[in-house]
């Protein structure tokens, strides 16, 4: 569990996930915890049809591969958390004047502003999860960003410190690799309390938007499927997918 994995650096990839998928469908042999790391992409994903914008060579862009064969499709968003739980300590450890927090699904966020994000591919044959695929931006170094973007900011911005990108991404892979053993191991329950404390929000009065329409409702947990359980004024709790529901800022 302490062996550092190999990364495979390039310097400018479309998207480090499609990449990492061509080197597995060449290569069904590929070890678990292949990395790729890109100094920039052409086409960097985030979730559903949205883009992952990044100035090259100043944040982590990379790709794992895992092979969650042990883990039911129906449980899938177990392997977020676990990602997200990862990322989330790693980050906090290189930035202790910082309280990082996940904002549903998979997004990492601090004071308010958004520092990262991670795209969860999965490969499923009948009822075996064969091979996943976790994409993650992290905005290290990073001090502009365009106006377009809603709420970005960067480690470097938060707290003033220039960080050693190399040395960020060992810390992730390697908090990553122990939160995806607890999953191997089955320590679900710990993983699920986990994922709720750090969870932006959760337990608060927010406002979302659904359909276009605003409304005030308060995070009470995800179900087993990975939806956001929110319950309204009227106390009716509603289950919610992914972009079928936004925090409000």
């Amino acid at each position: 569990m302490t062996e550092r994995p190999e990364i495979h650096y390039i310097e400018e990839v479309d998207s480090t996930n499609r990449e990492l998928w061509r080197w597995l469908d060449a290569d069904p042999l590929l070890p678990e915890f292949t990395v790729i790391r890109a100094g920039g992409q052409t086409a960097g994903r985030g979730l559903g049809d949205t883009t992952w914008e990044s100035e090259t060579g100043k944040n982590l862009l990379f790709s794992v591969l895992l092979k969650p064969t042990f883990l039911d499709p129906a449980a899938q968003f177990m392997l977020n958390k676990a990602m997200s739980l990862g990322i989330r300590e790693a980050i906090a450890g290189f930035c202790p004047q910082l309280a990082i927090s996940i904002k549903w699904p998979n997004d990492m966020y601090a004071a308010g502003k958004k520092i990262g994000g991670t795209l969860v591919e999965n490969r499923i044959m009948g009822k075996t999860m064969e091979a996943t695929v976790a994409g993650t931006g992290i905005n290290v170094n990073q001090k502009h960003f365009p106006a377009s973007l809603p709420n970005p900011s960067s480690l470097n911005r938060l707290t003033g410190t220039t960080f050693d990108m190399p040395e960020v991404l060992h810390g992730i892979l390697s908090a990553v690799r122990r939160h995806a053993h607890l999953l191997r191991k089955g320590h679900w329950a710990a993983i699920d309390a986990a994922y709720l404390q750090h969870l932006l929000g959760y337990g608060e009065q927010n406002t979302f938007v659904a359909g276009g329409d605003p409304f005030r409702a308060e995070i009470v947990g995800i179900d087993p499927y990975g939806k956001l359980l929110l319950r309204d004024a009227t106390g009716r709790t509603t289950a919610y997918g992914i972009k079928e529901v936004a925090m409000q800022h």
